[in-house]
């Protein structure tokens, strides 16, 4: 059974240091490189994440090699974490349940795509699901007053490093807290599990009504409320495919069939419930709620057969659709060695994850985002801005021209393979003219995440303001 233990670390073996997994790895390389040359961080950040990628960099060296083994450090560190999750919670389990032992959780991949996809969370995750665990245990020992203490500050202590590492601890310790609470009060009164989650679900339709009509809980601006409400768990399934939604519904009909703990099944229930738009937050949420989920299942036969099933799922699922879990690295490599000799943009756009690719290898001042007055009162001394695009060809744009029949791109096009380079003052015209003209398919291009149409939301340029 050994072998199952380490069934994801195969998955890994699918990529590479030269076609990493996940969507923001390189953002990681540019911080670290930054505090490496300047002692700060390129971006204002709290996190203690940053500096262990620096770390890292000074031993293995400044290269995607070593990026590649700070997803696997981090990979490691969360499964660690995860097996003294369930030591510390064994003793919570009854003599039964601790024979059998705990739910296999590594052998479902949740912990690979939070330690690739999003590693400043994953270490946090870890840190807070020793805390959680410890918590159980101060809810759980009722003779001894001293040790009751030692585990409830242990736990704050564990839950307040993660929320350094990830802000969103913060939030999730206080739901948790309470959650686990309120179970603590469902075991000792008996109430029946069914009776508990429907009141649950109440309540949640009743957060989400004062969230629409009373108060705007938008998160600084990460959660887009003026786009129409959707169900979390079907966008997960649009973006990541089916074997994410699979695990989902196997950890929750387990959790149902084992009446392990109202609160989790609430929470991870409340996901067939609409939010203000899958915002990338809520993603994050929805993977640390899954995997915490998974540590406290206790293990069968069953459970067994069933991650073999998910695994071999999410093999396929990368297989058919690499993109779903990174960018197509290789080509932006290409991008790169196409740019014109002696390019120096004072500013450059592009999508996210290119944005990011092209700091780390060119160190240019890039942008995914459209800019705002910040970015362009920075510009340096007689510098222009630039922007990468995708979606239209060269002669496209080439013949593009005003209502006046005027050439909108006044500046050369340079073709890079499938992206395009071009003045960004040439780009915010096209977008007007076409705006005016109401072409719909070129707008849908135009305004679309490859193409950045937006400017930074307050919570990022909060960031900066914080730290002058």
């Amino acid at each position: 059974m050994l072998g199952l233990f380490l069934l994801p670390s195969i998955f890994l073996f699918s990529f590479s240091s030269e076609n990493l997994p996940g969507k923001d790895i390189y953002w990681y390389g540019v911080q670290a490189k930054s505090l490496i040359n300047t002692g700060q961080l390129h971006s204002p950040d709290t996190s203690f994440v940053f500096h262990i990628v620096e770390l890292i960099f000074r031993i293995f060296g400044e290269s995607e090699r070593s990026l590649f083994i700070f997803g696997f450090i981090t990979y490691c560190f969360l499964t660690f974490c995860g097996f003294l999750t369930i030591r510390f919670s064994k003793t919570i389990l009854s003599d039964k349940e601790a024979e059998r032992g705990n739910f296999p959780f590594y052998i479902f991949l949740s912990g690979i795509w939070i330690s690739f996809l999003y590693p400043k969370q994953a270490w946090g995750l870890g840190l807070f699901s020793i805390g959680i665990s410890l918590y159980l245990r101060f809810l759980m020992d009722r003779k001894n007053i001293y040790r009751k203490f030692k585990y409830l500050i242990l736990s704050l202590a564990f839950i307040g490093i993660s929320g350094l590492a990830h802000s969103v601890f913060l939030i999730l310790g206080m739901v948790f807290l309470f959650g686990f609470f309120l179970d603590k009060i469902i075991q000792k009164n008996s109430w029946k599990i069914l009776n508990i989650t429907l009141i649950a679900f109440v309540l949640v339709i009743l957060f989400y009504i004062a969230r629409i009509y009373l108060f705007n809980f938008t998160f600084g601006g990460r959660i887009d409320t003026e786009r129409n409400f959707d169900i979390p768990l079907l966008d997960a399934y649009r973006i990541y495919g089916i074997a994410f939604v699979l695990e989902w519904v196997l950890i929750f009909l387990f959790l149902i069939l084992e009446r392990k703990s109202a609160f989790l099944i609430f929470i991870l229930g409340a996901l067939f419930l609409p939010w203000a738009s899958f915002a990338d937050l809520q993603f994050r949420i929805l993977l640390s709620i899954l995997w915490i989920s998974e540590l406290f299942l206790r293990g069968s036969r069953k459970a067994y057969f069933a991650g073999i099933l998910i695994c071999f799922i999410w093999f396929l699922s990368i297989k058919s659709d690499y993109s779903k879990f990174g960018h197509d690295y290789p080509g932006f490599r290409k991008v790169i060695a196409g740019f014109p000799e002696k390019f120096q943009p004072g500013l450059l756009i592009a999508h996210h994850g290119f944005c990011e690719f092209i700091k780390f290898y060119k160190e240019y001042d890039c942008l995914s985002w459209k800019p705002d007055d910040k970015a362009k009162n920075e510009l340096p001394k007689n510098s222009e801005i630039y922007r990468i695009v995708k979606g239209f060809s060269y002669r496209e744009l080439d013949s593009a021209f005003d209502l006046k029949g005027k050439k909108i791109f006044k500046a050369p096009i340079i073709t890079l393979g499938n992206y395009l380079l071009v003045k960004e003052a040439d780009w915010d015209d096209f977008h007007s003219i076409k705006e005016e003209e109401r072409d719909e398919k070129s707008l849908s291009r135009i305004e679309s995440w490859i193409n950045p149409f937006k400017e930074r939301p307050k919570f990022i340029l909060k960031k900066y303001e914080g730290s002058k």
